[in-house]
């Protein structure tokens, strides 16, 4: 395959984490390279994720850009950024919050869309250093989660979960803003293309399942396709089509792996014409069909 994307259901059966229904998952690390994902090879993880170092240091590589990360770091990633640690140090530990778009989709409030929408954004920029008090607040809010999820006799267990996770963001942004507005070069340069970015991720994240093509997105937000590519080509080096294609990968291996849906019913989920169109863009991007894929996902989750 030309690269590999874990779902949180596959990182659970070989780490020690906490999780509502594979689809948010809280990770505590053990010290050292015990934590390293896919034994140190490039990965994609399925979920938004949210990693803050607790101490030690390694080097991460985030899509073509390499990282030292150290504790207060605080690392905001997207199911389309691909990942890959190196040089972890024997004390390196962490905290790993995960929350797969299906989670998002759950949730009634419309707050949490724009929460992750705006982290997304920061596409070019998703390490931040924060400070000791900062990263106390933020491993308290992903703890809370973590003891949230444990509450499952709790009449409004799912509630309770989905405001833990909302505190959380709320602390995020909060921390960020505060730091954009210290320092101004964070921003990401022009403040324009970064709305039309916002946009743009908002829209696919609600319509990438039933909306495959760029003229949509660039109608939505009133411009050509043309332009609407440029903008984000510029801000995140991708394209639309390079969004809309690894969305959509990415929530077919999801869907392959953890749901009981035939190989024809998730075609008709992601709205492809059929199942043969299904079967030949998964086959480009993995290299295998989806049946052969959902056989080894559950092959090595028996095993």
């Amino acid at each position: 395959m030309r690269y590999n994307i874990l779902n949180i259901q596959e990182m659970l059966s070989n780490k020690i984490g906490w999780s509502y229904q594979g689809e948010l998952a809280v990770f505590l690390s053990e010290k050292g390279r015990d934590f390293v994902i896919y034994d140190g090879k490039p990965v994609r993880v399925n979920a938004f994720s949210y990693m803050l170092v607790l101490s030690g240091k390694a080097r991460l590589w985030i899509d073509a850009e390499e990282y030292d990360v150290f504790r207060n770091v605080l690392c905001m990633m997207s199911p389309l950024h691909q990942t890959c640690f190196s040089q972890v140090s024997e004390d390196y530990q962490c905290l790993f919050l995960c929350v797969n778009k299906r989670f998002v989709d759950r949730m009634a409030s419309p707050d949490i869309q724009h929460h992750i929408a705006r982290g997304m954004t920061r596409y070019r920029c998703p390490l931040i250093v924060v400070s000791e008090e900062e990263r106390q607040l933020l491993e308290t809010g992903i703890f809370d989660i973590r003891n949230q999820l444990l509450r499952r006799e709790h009449l409004y267990y799912l509630e309770m979960i989905q405001n833990a996770l909302s505190r959380f963001y709320l602390e995020t942004d909060h921390i960020w803003d505060r730091k954009v507005s210290d320092f101004p070069e964070m921003k990401g340069g022009n403040s324009r293309y970064n709305e039309i970015l916002r946009k743009f991720i908002s829209l696919l994240m609600m319509y990438f399942k039933t909306e495959h093509l760029v003229p949509f997105y660039a109608d939505a937000l009133h411009m050509t396709p043309q332009y609407l590519t440029l903008i984000v080509k510029k801000q995140t080096g991708k394209t639309v089509n390079d969004f809309i294609g690894e969305m959509l990968y990415s929530e077919s291996r999801n869907l392959l792996a953890i749901s009981g849906l035939s190989i024809q019913q998730i075609a008709a989920e992601l709205n492809f014409a059929d199942q043969s169109s299904f079967c030949k863009f998964f086959k480009k991007q993995a290299g295998v069909s989806p049946l052969e894929y959902r056989k080894t996902v559950n092959s090595s989750l028996i095993s």
